[in-house]
């Protein structure tokens, strides 16, 4: 089932409770599911052309039908550069932390698809069609003089305010942390090091319905104030 979630954002649930998605978006496929995933995504594509596919990475959830996406539709193929031999190979459990582990095994065998050329490979910063998804990470100080969660709430007291600028835009954001955030090793991926924390991605766009916010509160001046409060 097709849902359009924005202007020229449509999602494409593939699993129940949306356990696996994938995104069209400005005619970009980002991901595609599971090897059975086929189906649906033929018919999605069917509705809403694409020119481009592009996985976020290449884990069975994430590739499962791209041979067979860009084989059919004859569109090029793009990934990270460290994901080019998952993708070409469609041997995609080889770096997982227990690649023989049953889960592991039951993913390759059903879920995993044939491996397909890459077209071109990806750095980040690279746009894709006119969006980009921002990486939130946390650089350790070399010095480590501070706390590591203060390092971590400075982070977030930055992205607080990309919100803030986001919102006085009239746009919509979101940070999320599903998909690789706490993988170890995603964080080469982001150019960060061991001691460093990749904590998620934001998404900026266009909201359907914009909410304006109306403020309740007093002016400053009119609130009662104690022996110990300074106004001014």
């Amino acid at each position: 089932m097709l849902h359009q979630i924005a202007q020229e954002v449509f999602h494409v649930p593939l699993m129940p409770r949306n356990s696996i998605n994938c995104y069209i978006v400005e005619g970009v496929l980002v991901d595609c599911g599971i090897r059975s995933s086929y189906n649906v995504l033929k018919d999605a594509l069917q509705k809403i052309p694409v020119h481009q596919h592009v996985l976020t990475h290449a884990h069975a959830d994430h590739q499962g039908c791209s041979d067979q996406l860009c084989d059919e539709f004859g569109i090029p193929l793009l990934c990270h550069g460290n994901e080019v031999a998952r993708t070409e190979t469609g041997m995609v459990t080889n770096d997982y932390p227990n690649p023989k582990h049953w889960i592991a095994k039951l993913q390759q065998k059903y879920w995993a698809g044939q491996g397909h050329k890459v077209d071109s490979t990806l750095v980040e910063n690279d746009s894709i069609g006119n969006f980009r998804v921002i990486s939130i990470g946390m650089k350790r100080s070399p010095s480590e003089k501070l706390p590591e969660i203060e390092e971590i709430e400075a982070v977030a007291w930055a992205v607080q305010n990309m919100f803030l600028s986001v919102t006085a835009y009239g746009l919509g954001c979101y940070w999320t942390t599903a998909g690789i955030t706490y993988f170890e090793e995603a964080k080469s991926h982001f150019g960060l090091e061991s001691e460093d924390k990749l904590l998620g991605f934001l998404y900026i766009g266009y909201v359907e319905k914009p909410v304006i916010a109306i403020s309740k509160r007093k002016p400053v001046n009119d609130r009662e104030c104690n022996s110990n409060c300074v106004i001014g």
